[in-house]
């Protein structure tokens, strides 16, 4: 697995999860090609990746925005937003905050809450993020390759009109804004969230071996991914195919989280999404 050791490299995706994890790049204190972990930073098991916080909410912020304005502008219902958007919105709302944007808010808080705990750096270089989007980009290839792998061979046996899935059926602005949301939350909760609070449980309270601990982080999280995308309507072998290449779609976002981190995961998910929407449509 080629390692992003310098500032003029892009690591190139590949499906080796095992390069990925045991990346020194995660232990290190240099946690990007720009700038020197605090000391918070190394070894935690909360944010990993070669980029930090604050590069990475940089990152996503001009997505999160496009997100946002694109809901006002399309006129997309509360009903139709992505389910952890409106789930979010509706625990922030438990606290009296209810404007519709504070779930993106939200998430971008997050990222500076973690940079301040860290200790790391106030420096950010449009050089680390233009390289951490072209990451993303590499990173949304493999997910095609692996959608095609499941959907190419089996659509005729299984009558699939367009696709073997529901993601994106129907295509147009509104479900590539719908898609967009939905990888950025989806990496929050499943990633940022669910892998983190694994780690630390395991590590830090199980004495867990780091590369094993990240194993099993990876796969928990990648099962719970998979649950919560309940099959579309078709017969069982349809429904367990879907289950599977969710559970390998978590996996491999997963290894791209622990190896390039959160916003480089989110941004290969919303590619990716729009993508699955633009083949569908």
């Amino acid at each position: 697995m080629p390692r992003l050791r310098s500032r003029s490299r892009i690591a190139v995706p590949c499906f080796s999860c095992t390069g990925m994890i045991n990346s020194p790049v995660m232990a290190d204190k240099k946690t990007s090609s720009g700038g020197t972990g605090g000391s918070g930073a190394a070894g935690s098991p909360i944010m990993t990746g070669s980029y930090p916080p604050l590069v990475q909410a940089a990152a996503l912020l001009p997505i999160i925005l496009f997100y946002e304005v694109a809901l006002a502008i399309v006129g997309i219902s509360d009903r139709s937003r992505p389910l952890l958007d409106t789930w979010f919105a509706k625990l922030l709302g438990h606290v009296g905050l209810t404007a519709h944007f504070l779930p993106g808010v939200l998430v971008l808080a997050v990222l500076l809450v973690i940079h301040l705990w860290r200790r790391d750096p106030w420096q950010l270089r449009a050089a680390d993020l233009w390289r951490l989007w072209g990451q993303a980009l590499l990173w949304t290839v493999p997910m095609v390759i692996l959608y095609l792998l499941f959907t190419l061979p089996f659509a005729e046996m299984l009558a699939a009109a367009l696709s073997l899935f529901d993601v994106g059926r129907g295509g147009g602005f509104r479900e590539i804004v719908i898609g967009v949301g939905a990888g950025v939350f989806e990496e929050f909760l499943f990633r940022l969230v669910l892998v983190s609070l694994v780690l630390l449980l395991m590590q830090k309270l199980f004495r867990t071996p780091a590369g094993a601990a990240q194993i099993v982080a990876i796969c928990l999280a990648a099962a719970v991914f998979a649950i919560a995308h309940p099959p579309g309507s078709g017969n069982a072998a349809r429904a367990q195919l879907e289950f599977l290449y969710r559970v390998a779609q978590g996996i491999y976002l997963g290894a791209v989280y622990l190896r390039s981190g959160f916003a480089t995961a989110a941004t290969a998910h919303a590619a990716f999404n729009t993508v699955a929407v633009l083949m569908a449509s």
